[in-house]
């Protein structure tokens, strides 16, 4: 592909990653991202896009998992890279703390909360269920736990539409 498709094709990319934000954890949103990692490696050529749409939910394993697999150098999360050698997430506060003293963070994140609300992007009211907890009411089985979209292998997420690039 050349330069001028790359740029359209990752327009379309973090304006969907924007739209799939509010549905993070759910099992479908889960594996369109599976497919995203293997089909357009946005891990490594749509990393702030990723990390931003996962940012809600910063204290999830899902989170963790998605961290470690980007290649967080020369982004706005180079910062996280704590998080990709220890697997544990990082606190909120050490988020706020990061904002406070890096205003171009602090931008980004206000830049993108703002592009998601004249966007009307909205998360999923949550339900209540039985036994006290919430869920979402797009969540139809409670003790299900989504997939891992993790690949299990380096040769699993082979293949790029950046070949003019790479």
């Amino acid at each position: 592909m050349d330069k001028e498709a790359n740029k359209k094709l990752d327009q379309q990319i973090e304006s969907y990653l924007r739209l799939l934000s509010g549905f993070y954890l759910n099992p479908a949103a889960t594996k369109t991202l599976e497919y995203l990692i293997r089909r357009y490696k946005i891990h490594v050529h749509n990393v702030d896009a990723a990390v931003t749409c996962a940012l809600p939910y910063h204290s999830t394993p899902e989170f963790v998992k998605l961290v470690q697999l980007c290649v967080l150098e020369n982004t706005f999360f180079y910062f996280l890279k704590g998080v990709k050698e220890t697997g544990a997430a990082p606190p909120r506060d050490r988020l706020v703390q990061r904002c406070l003293r890096d205003m171009a963070f602090f931008s980004f994140v206000a830049d993108t909360a703002a592009t998601a609300a004249s966007q009307k992007v909205r998360t999923p009211n949550p339900i209540p269920v039985p036994n006290g907890t919430q869920r979402s009411r797009f969540d139809t089985n409670p003790t299900r736990r989504p997939p891992h979209f993790l690949p299990s292998d380096a040769a699993a997420i082979r293949g790029s539409h950046h070949a003019a690039t790479d």
